[in-house]
């Protein structure tokens, strides 16, 4: 190959390892429900519990079961169900 063939494809590689970091939260960003009864079913079951990042206290649509809180600023925190108090124990980050 010779050096004038490199040159667009070392500069589409410098294109993609700079833009694509840049969109990757965008197409991580999901809705995760407050479900610390652990239903395990749209839209969580609401309820009193501690927000952390190591109780799978969230339900994820498509997902069988509960999650943890993974706590990618991309994604949304939704409460419903059953009203109570949700105390923040640990650093986390969200949108909504």
């Amino acid at each position: 190959m010779t050096r004038k063939n490199r040159l667009p494809i070392l500069a589409t590689s410098i294109l993609a390892a700079v833009a694509l970091p840049a969109l990757a939260p965008f197409a991580s960003a999901a809705n995760y429900f407050w479900d610390p009864t652990q239903l395990g079913t749209d839209p969580g079951s609401g309820g009193t519990a501690d927000w952390n990042t190591t109780s799978s206290f969230w339900h994820l649509a498509g997902v069988a079961g509960d999650v943890v809180w993974p706590n990618v600023k991309s994604n949304t925190a939704t409460f419903a169900g059953t009203a109570g108090t949700v105390t923040v124990t640990t650093p986390t980050m969200r949108w909504g």
